[in-house]
């Protein structure tokens, strides 16, 4: 008598690799940003953490899990600290 055969499902990512992708995800595009833009690339980032924002909130609609709407704030948060650094020290 033969066994059916397993259905081999693909693991989901846990809650820390999806928070580690997005803030690999930042700091990726925030050094660019920073490489290309020189001063002014703290407000680029910025901007683009916006977008990457409503990105995770979309994915974390459909997937139904928070940990993407947790790592599109945290880029947010970090952005608009970057923005706030940058604009403090050009001041000075």
């Amino acid at each position: 008598m033969m066994r059916p055969e397993r259905e081999i499902k693909p693991k989901k990512p846990s809650d820390a690799a999806i928070l580690g992708y997005n803030l690999l995800a930042f700091a990726a595009y925030t050094g660019l940003c920073l490489l290309v833009d020189g001063s002014s690339g703290g407000f680029v980032a910025f901007i683009i953490s916006i977008a990457h924002f409503v990105i995770c909130g979309i994915i974390g609609a459909v997937t139904s899990r928070w940990a993407w709407l947790l790592g599109g704030f945290l880029a947010v948060l970090i952005g608009f600290g970057t923005c706030v650094s940058n604009f403090t020290m050009d001041t000075r």
